[in-house]
């Protein structure tokens, strides 16, 4: 339905979120935002909050390939 014009309150609950909420669960109320089709532009919401949504994959992947990081 896409009640909202513009897809900055979203962007900021998911900055929000950021500063408390483990990235896993920032990458299931994004999945859920998409699932949901609430976003007008998704790519928009991507663009703006990747590093939120992806920071912890390269610390994961490290520890699976047991490689330490720098």
């Amino acid at each position: 339905m896409s009640f909202l014009e513009d897809d900055k309150e979203y962007i900021d609950a998911i900055i929000e979120t950021s500063h408390w909420g483990m990235t896993s669960y920032l990458r299931k109320l994004f999945s859920t935002l998409l699932l949901s089709n609430q976003l007008s532009r998704p790519e928009y919401v991507w663009n703006n909050t990747w590093q939120y949504l992806t920071d912890d994959i390269l610390h994961r992947q490290r520890t699976i390939l047991q490689f330490p990081g720098k």
